[in-house]
């Protein structure tokens, strides 16, 4: 998933606008305690009147005060120096991919994890340059919550928080997790901690502003479907992974 983050977890905006096209299951009608309520993925989403609640204050808040700071700061500051400050927070949360890699059986791609940061936090100044993918160490996207998952712990529901956004149930265990881990909790000055995570959200925000008018359909949905194929997809990196063996003939090179 993308990077997780630990007072700013609206980074979960970012996933929502991914996807180009995405198809919905047969509404069905359910009964709640008001009387009946149609959902529309009742087998992920049973919870969906209380998530369209929260989805809309969540909409609601970054209309009113993110998007306006984000489109400020897109429009007045120069790309390639918008690139720099994304290119720095994704360096700086970067640690705890490699640590998941490592925790779901995949110890080549840790330790490729961790030669990308070393490689973006010397040669990249501190991460504002990715040098490391142009030599091959090529960025992934792993969290606690697909750990979880790869060792086979239900999902659970599909659900909304506010401020935090959307997720499968277990991926909010992986939010309670970075929020202690966070590399923003090395900064003691709280001024300067908050400072930081709310520059990276803007610029998290930023990076999604373009994303906006693939929606299409009802914006919930889209926004669901979305956010659970792309989930989907990089629990399975991809595709299915049979092994990935640690001393393979072709990992010698991380060794020598």
């Amino acid at each position: 998933m993308t990077r997780t983050l630990g007072t700013t977890q609206l980074i979960c905006l970012s996933l929502l606008w991914i996807a180009l096209g995405v198809s919905s299951p047969e509404p069905v009608a359910a009964e709640d305690g008001e009387g009946v309520y149609t959902l529309s993925d009742p087998q992920r989403d049973p919870y969906e009147r209380f998530n369209r609640a929260v989805w809309n204050f969540n909409n609601w808040f970054d209309s009113r005060f993110v998007r306006p700071i984000a489109v400020t700061y897109r429009n007045s500051v120069p790309r390639p120096l918008r690139q720099c400050v994304s290119n720095f927070f994704a360096n700086l949360d970067y640690p705890l991919v490699a640590i998941n890699q490592f925790l779901q059986g995949k110890p080549k791609l840790g330790l490729m994890d961790v030669a990308r940061f070393g490689v973006n936090s010397t040669l990249g100044i501190g991460g504002l340059f990715d040098v490391a993918t142009d030599m091959g160490l090529i960025e992934h996207h792993e969290d606690f919550g697909q750990t979880l998952s790869v060792w086979g712990v239900p999902e659970g529901p599909y659900a909304v928080a506010p401020f935090i956004g959307p997720g499968a149930t277990v991926d909010f265990v992986n939010t309670a997790t970075v929020i202690f881990l966070d590399a923003g909790n090395l900064v003691s000055e709280p001024a300067i901690r908050y400072s930081l995570r709310g520059a990276e959200l803007v610029s998290i925000r930023a990076d999604v502003l373009g994303f906006e008018q693939l929606q299409f359909g009802d914006p919930y949905i889209f926004q669901r479907d979305a956010y659970l194929q792309r989930r989907d997809f990089l629990v399975r990196d991809g595709s299915p992974v049979e092994h990935d063996d640690f001393l393979a003939e072709d990992d010698e090179f991380l060794f020598e």
